[in-house]
């Protein structure tokens, strides 16, 4: 188990309605998503070490604690169910959980 200092950017408050250019309702807005821009100290970046390790973990998590969405600066973790990698989330990791049935 990994245990590190995360910084959050957007949980619910100041996040738009819908995923950026569609009309998708973003996760964000009904607080089911968070943005974390920082772990232990140091900005998220495709060097971030610690913020691999993060989205490593979290991606290799059991339902329901893995999160049905990822986005991150590694293209390569896009193996994963639900991850994603773009230039949006160069510097930041996006986690998202759909809603509960």
């Amino acid at each position: 188990v990994v245990n590190q200092r995360i910084a959050v950017s957007v949980f619910k408050t100041g996040h738009s309605q819908y995923v950026a250019g569609t009309n998708r309702v973003s996760n964000h807005y009904s607080g089911q998503a968070v943005d974390i821009y920082a772990v232990d100290g140091v900005d998220v970046s495709v060097s971030a070490e610690a913020a691999r390790a993060v989205a490593e973990q979290s991606l290799g998590s059991a339902p329901p604690l893995r999160p049905d969405e990822f986005g991150s600066p590694w293209p390569d973790l896009e193996r994963h169910p639900g991850a994603f990698s773009d230039s949006a989330h160069a510097h930041h990791l996006h986690a998202g959980w759909r809603a509960n049935p």
